[in-house]
């Protein structure tokens, strides 16, 4: 449709070349589940089971696998799994937050980030100032249940 465009993606699934247009305002917004690569090189089919696409991601064994990998008998079945939707999400951002952490560490600026000693000696602070504000609490309460029970004294002879 789009002649003059240049082709810049690869749907595996549909086994189309897309240009930018294409992409962004059919292809991403119909099939938001198809992988899109530079190239034909992409690998969409399970390797157990070569002519089906893969639509999963097994957390036990880290691979990418086919619906017929969980059936039972099968090298997956009961394996905790995501969806490949799923786990190319949880990847993208897990890229995207060490992408940041890389440029803020590249441009010099101060880490944001708590080592395990510095949450440790918070914990440890905001634990102590728990224990203090327990005691003042416990110490009011006594005042209040003396100062109760002198009054009742007084009004009792």
């Amino acid at each position: 449709q789009h002649q003059d465009q240049p082709i810049t993606s690869y749907c595996g699934y549909c086994k189309l070349w897309l240009c930018e247009e294409c992409k962004a305002l059919f292809h991403n917004n119909y099939y938001p589940e198809h992988i899109l690569s530079d190239n034909e090189e992409i690998d969409i089919f399970c390797k157990n089971h070569t002519d089906t696409i893969i639509d999963y991601y097994c957390l036990k064994c880290q691979k990418d696998i086919c619906h017929f990998c969980l059936g039972k008998g099968n090298e997956h079945y009961l394996h905790r799994y995501l969806t490949k939707v799923e786990n190319d999400k949880i990847r993208k951002q897990t890229e995207n937050k060490n992408s940041n952490k890389e440029e803020i560490e590249s441009n010099g600026q101060e880490n944001n980030f708590l080592t395990k000693n510095d949450f440790e000696e918070r914990m440890s602070n905001l634990e102590n100032q728990i224990i203090k504000l327990e005691k003042l609490l416990s110490e009011s309460q006594k005042e209040k249940l003396y100062c109760s029970e002198s009054s009742k004294t007084k009004d009792h002879p």
